[in-house]
């Protein structure tokens, strides 16, 4: 007879009921209404029951329910409830009919283990050796004893390789013990050359890996644990030669603890030249303390171009360094501007980085579009004149241009796509084109005043994917990194789906209605959308929670024009009226740089593809170009030098060249600067390192 878990709860509080006249036979009732149930929720209840419950008659009636209880369910039900309470009774009643639980797994092995069963485990592979090594030190000592028994005669070779994983990647003191009394061993040779390591079998780890080669490639890969017990193997070993086979230029540092461990070592070995080149991989703490030892030991490089070197860097760590990367930050601009470039005719609509080059796309009154290269200052070409005023400008991630007309009326504005010195207009509608943004390499999403929203296949001839008919037209679009769907700006905020245009959230209601999003930006990972508002709020929201109340996560002082987002750091700049620019952490919230624009009256805010730099549009036709890397100076203070780049060392040049840095920020910049120069010396050109140049330019486009 089935019946509802309500029921059961009902019969089970009947079971512990406590009235003094009629409670012993309401009590007996629901013991022989579960036992004439038999399902195996009622003999686990009976079960419980037959362990703790105070009335003799019921247990003994619990007790004959579970005597006569043969079903697998049932019995699994028994045996969990023996597992935990290991009741005498219960006891003697799995071993006497040596019951063995089909799971969990943990309960099928201690029951296994009392009824004599042992062989029953070695079916298993590696998902029986944790539950196994937990019962080795079981409170029943037959169980613990068969246990270990056990432990140490498996026949898998599964088994065997959990064992071995367990000594390698957390140290398992009993699964060690098993695997070196029982001569276990990997299967995979890798694997294998780290066990014999770990354990100390020298002698069967160097004729296997006599090279150190398969100890590198774990290495490399390794967790911060493994590599940290690693390096203190080798010390506690006095394995020299295991040492000077990692080379330092193969480690890659996750913590400075572990940057230090690797110091001592090489330090307790006096392996100097091997600590002269950590200087250059470390954390910029530790890098100091090696320069400090090697003077301290007046040990000097063989070559002479590194003992000057060494004689300098040696000479800038006796002053006043600031290696703090948070004091740092807050002495150091978060952005530096660097060109700016003025259009003579005419205005500046709407501008583009590209992805491919060190180009930016002018969209302007005057018609036309003019190529703009920021790394030379130099104008490259002019397309045009076209019909009208130029509003939308994007490229694709190929580095293919599109560009398209607005206009004051409903005439008809067309689309444009730039490609080999040609450009081809691919789209025409009636009024302005509002926003443009590329799709991958082979797509391209169109919106315009005419509440129309067309995807388009940029195949030949062209194919319209999908189109959809808006009850309003879009003042802006931003596409999610994915491209899986695309938030478009009017009075509050949609997202829709691509390419099938379903709506995914929505919202232009509720009691911020008058302060609707002006900008927009996704977070690099899709999850956020950052809207702007005309009070100056900037809003994270969730993607498919877009009627919750939004996160404030930085108030302006004016409306917000502009909102892009960095991958790394991660950053939210907001541009407002006012000329006020913040960087925002998106996931704290933290403030953590600010910009006040002196005289510009700003329009918009674009960031490059890389996240390196920033052009702000102006009233007055003129663009603003700014370097947002020194937001990335910080980390060279967090991070091992060794995840430094090219691209860094650029920007502390950039940074030296200020005049308004504390004498101890500038000390350690210009400590990083030789560090850096002499780990580059060999890769690249520090000139050849995209920048702006200097200066303040006039563009002709007539």
């Amino acid at each position: 007879m089935m019946i509802s878990s309500y029921q059961l709860r009902l019969i089970t509080e009947e079971l512990y009921i406590r009235f003094p006249l009629l409670g012993g036979w309401i009590r007996r009732r629901a013991a022989q209404r579960l036992a004439s149930l038999a399902s195996p929720q009622a003999i686990a209840i009976l079960a419980e029951a037959s362990t703790r419950h105070p009335d003799r008659r019921v247990v003994d009636i619990a007790r004959q329910a579970i005597e006569q209880a043969n079903q697998p369910a049932a019995i699994d039900a028994v045996c969990r409830v023996w597992a935990s309470s290991r009741d005498a009774w219960l006891t003697k009643h799995i071993t006497q009919n040596s019951l063995v639980a089909r799971r969990p797994i943990e309960v099928r092995l201690l029951t296994a283990l009392k009824t004599g069963q042992a062989d029953l485990v070695q079916r298993y592979k590696g998902e029986i050796i944790l539950p196994l090594l937990q019962v080795c030190d079981d409170r029943d000592a037959q169980i613990a004893r068969l246990a270990l028994k056990t432990l140490n005669s498996l026949k898998n070779q599964a088994a065997r390789n959990e064992v071995c994983r367990l000594v390698i990647e957390q140290d398992h003191p009993q699964a060690r013990l098993a695997a070196i009394q029982s001569g276990y061993q990997p299967s995979d040779i890798t694997q294998r050359g780290i066990f014999f390591f770990l354990t100390d079998q020298w002698q069967a780890y160097q004729e296997l890996d006599f090279d150190q080669r398969l100890l590198r490639s774990v290495y490399q890969a390794a967790p911060a644990a493994l590599r940290q017990r690693i390096l203190e193997k080798i010390r506690q070993s006095g394995q020299v030669t295991i040492l000077n086979a990692l080379s330092v230029h193969e480690i890659a540092f996750e913590t400075q603890e572990e940057a230090q461990s690797l110091a001592s070592l090489l330090t307790s070995y006096q392996q100097w030249p091997r600590l002269w080149e950590l200087v250059f991989e470390a954390h910029l703490p530790i890098s100091l303390e090696i320069l400090h030892t090697l003077a301290s030991q007046t040990w000097l490089p063989e070559a002479e171009d590194e003992r000057q070197m060494m004689s300098e860097l040696v000479s800038l760590t006796s002053t006043n360094l600031e290696i703090s990367g948070e004091v740092v930050r807050s002495q150091i601009p978060a952005a530096v501007e660097c060109a700016k470039t003025n259009l003579l005719h005419g205005r500046i609509n709407e501008l583009a980085f590209s992805p491919t080059s060190a180009v930016i796309a002018l969209g302007t009154s005057m018609r036309k579009v003019t190529l703009w290269d920021f790394q030379s200052g130099q104008q490259l070409g002019v397309l045009g004149p076209f019909d009208h005023s130029i509003g939308q400008v994007s490229y694709n991630q190929t580095g293919q241009l599109f560009f398209a007309e607005r206009t004051n009326s409903d005439a008809p504005c067309k689309t444009y796509l730039a490609r080999d010195n040609e450009v081809i207009p691919i789209w025409q509608q009636p009024g302005s084109t509002t926003a443009l943004e590329p799709l991958a390499a082979t797509q391209l999403l169109i919106a315009g005043s005419d509440h129309a929203l067309t995807l388009l296949e940029l195949t030949e001839p062209l194919k319209v994917l999908a189109s959809h008919q808006l009850s309003y037209w879009p003042r802006a679009m931003r596409l999610a990194p994915d491209g899986s769907f695309v938030a478009l700006l009017h009075y509050g905020f949609e997202i829709l789906s691509i390419p099938d245009f379903k709506p995914i959230a929505l919202n232009h209601q509720g009691s911020w209605r008058r302060s609707v999003a002006r900008c927009a930006a996704f977070t690099p990972d899709g999850h956020f959308l950052l809207a702007g508002t005309y009070k100056g709020a900037l809003l994270l929201l969730p993607i498919g929670a877009m009627q919750s109340q939004p996160r404030v996560l930085a108030q302006h002082p004016s409306r917000l024009l502009g909102v892009e987002t960095l991958n790394d750091p991660r950053l939210a700049i907001s541009l407002d009226a006012s000329g006020t620019i913040q960087m925002t952490e998106w996931l704290s919230g933290k403030n953590v740089g600010k910009v006040q624009l002196a005289q510009e009256r700003p329009t918009s805010l674009h960031v490059s593809v890389d996240g390196s730099f920033m052009a702000l549009g102006t009233t007055d036709s003129t663009l603003s170009l700014w370097d947002l890397r020194p937001l990335t100076v910080p980390a060279l203070f967090e991070a091992p030098l060794a995840r430094s780049t090219p691209n860094q060392l650029a920007v502390v040049n950039l940074l030296l060249g200020r005049e308004d840095l504390p004498g101890p920020t500038r000390g350690a910049l210009t400590l990083l600067d030789r560090l850096l120069r002499h780990r580059f010396r060999y890769d690249i050109d520090i000139s050849a390192v995209p920048t702006i140049k200097p200066g303040e330019y006039d563009i002709e486009i007539e």
